[in-house]
């Protein structure tokens, strides 16, 4: 866990508050005002902010836990660290797989909703689209015009398709990369028969500009029938 290090003088007032357990998105306060404003409600302070040779001086630990963060003071050294809470870093990864499990999901939907377009967009711009048969590759498409138009050309040839996705296990690799195991029962209907396949979907994903886009897709259909 990484720590930022700060000298700290006795003004700032590291003041004696309990530790939240979330993270507050807004914390307002108003100078010599010994009342903050916390997502809405108001909290009362051991100590106002105050302003000394032009800077502003807050409460450092009232500030930093209801923002989500640890404080701890070393009175041998006169510092004091800000460290990331557990429970913070906890909800940030639950965060970032549930928005990879999204990805994942929409990906289905979209399909049967015959919108192809959107759905090729979940790839990254170099994106690469693999169909396996078995062991072997049946198919190796990479980025938009490839993938749509193999996308759009098979779902032409059904009417109605359905996409039930079970269980995905997501492993992030680090801030921005992830890789993924997930599986779906895919049913179609070409309008004179229907066919239904398990796919399992090894996947990885990465973030671009704030969005989970898939990078690599390995189709793997693991089982036919019609």
């Amino acid at each position: 866990m990484k720590k930022r290090m700060f000298l700290l003088t006795s003004i700032l007032m590291l003041g004696c508050f309990s530790a939240q357990t979330y993270a507050a998105e807004n914390v307002t306060m108003q100078i010599d005002n010994s009342i903050a404003n916390v997502d809405g409600t108001d909290v009362s302070l051991n100590a106002a902010p105050v302003i000394v040779n032009g800077s502003t001086l807050v409460p450092l630990r009232f500030v930093s836990e209801n923002l989500g963060y640890n404080v701890d003071w070393d009175d041998r050294t006169k510092t004091v660290s800000l460290s990331q809470s557990t429970n913070n870093a906890v909800t940030d990864e639950a965060a970032e797989k549930i928005a990879i499990r999204e990805v994942f999901d929409k990906f289905s939907v979209l399909a049967d909703q015959h919108k192809i377009d959107e759905q090729t967009r979940l790839f990254a711009d170099d994106g690469v689209w693999r169909i396996y048969m078995g062991d072997n590759v049946a198919g190796e498409y990479k980025g938009y015009d490839e993938i749509f138009a193999t996308s759009d050309r098979t779902m032409k040839n059904y009417v109605e398709s359905s996409h039930f996705n079970g269980q995905q296990v997501i492993t992030l690799v680090d801030d921005t990369h992830a890789t993924a195991i997930g599986y779906s029962h895919v049913t179609l209907d070409n309008g004179e028969a229907v066919s239904a396949s398990d796919v399992r979907y090894e996947d990885e994903y990465v973030k671009v500009n704030g969005q989970w886009k898939i990078a690599v897709r390995n189709a793997h259909f693991v089982a036919w029938s019609n």
